[in-house]
């Protein structure tokens, strides 16, 4: 948030109409990532089967693109003229939270071996 000159002004800093809100109940919005001590932490069984079905669905369009057959097409053929590139990017991660480290390069070998051409970058200021 940027400095404020008294407790008012801050208040209203927070308050600023782009910051994400609950679309149900309006209250200041939260990402879905769980960080260290977070007790507010909610597990959304929904998001995972989206990710899931995500991650199927690029899985599918690699191997299509690499000239293999996906076990079942989630998608009309794209007809490809390439390998699928994909780009992991892993921000702010460090050395010290080795399961996410491990997630992303774990993530760009399963999409190597399903035929795209992947790149994981890492930034870490």
């Amino acid at each position: 948030l940027p400095k404020a000159a008294d407790q008012e002004t801050e208040g209203l800093a927070f308050a600023a109409p782009n910051r994400p809100v609950c679309p149900r109940c309006a209250a200041p919005a939260r990402p879905a990532i769980l960080m260290f001590g977070d007790f507010n932490w909610k597990d959304h069984r929904s998001q995972k089967r989206r990710y899931d079905a995500w991650l199927r669905a690029v899985e599918g369009v690699a191997m299509e693109a690499a000239g293999a057959s996906a076990p079942k097409p989630t998608h009309p053929p794209l007809g490809l003229a390439r390998r699928l590139r994909v780009c992991i990017l892993e921000v702010g991660c460090g050395m010290a939270v080795p399961s996410v480290r491990g997630g992303s390069h774990a993530l760009c070998k399963k999409l190597t071996r399903a035929g795209a051409e992947c790149t994981l970058i890492r930034i870490n200021l």
